[in-house]
């Protein structure tokens, strides 16, 4: 799962580290925010899944 979303959403900054670490950590919560049907956070701690 991870890996097809940085296949297709990684973005590359070259020559500043500190804002291509900030750049993944906030791609990483966006994808995470919208979970997988696009409604819920993946991560949800809903009881029913």
């Amino acid at each position: 799962m991870f890996k097809a979303f940085w296949e297709s959403s990684d973005i590359e900054i070259n020559g500043d580290d500190v804002l291509q670490k900030g750049i993944r950590v906030n791609l990483f919560h966006l994808f995470n925010s919208a979970g997988r049907d696009g409604k819920d956070e993946l991560w949800s701690e809903r009881s029913d899944r």
